[in-house]
């Protein structure tokens, strides 16, 4: 890739940056790949989370709900489980 006379262009810790005199452009494109990973994981883990609980609540194993003993809360949080595994595949699979 061809410059101007006297701009720069280098690659600093991933990111394309084009240096003009004391100014910098950044190339913000991992800087967002990396926060929707960390933001669908994250995401991802809540919902595990949450669905785990509705699933064992939904299964009698975690007393103390109006869940409790209801099967429908433990389909519920068995979407949720997949969902969240699903979510949190494709999110690490992007490039």
């Amino acid at each position: 890739m061809a410059s101007l006379p006297g701009t720069c262009l280098f690659e600093e810790s991933g990111c394309l940056v084009v240096s003009i005199g004391f100014s910098c452009v950044y190339n913000h494109a991992n800087f967002l790949r990396d926060f929707m990973k960390t933001l669908l994981n994250i995401i991802g883990i809540l919902l595990i989370l949450t669905g785990g609980t509705f699933f064992l609540q939904g299964v009698n194993v975690l007393p103390g709900s109006y869940m409790t003993g209801d099967p429908q809360w433990a389909i519920n949080g068995a979407v949720m489980i997949v969902i969240a595994i699903g979510l949190m595949v494709w999110g690490n699979r992007r490039q």
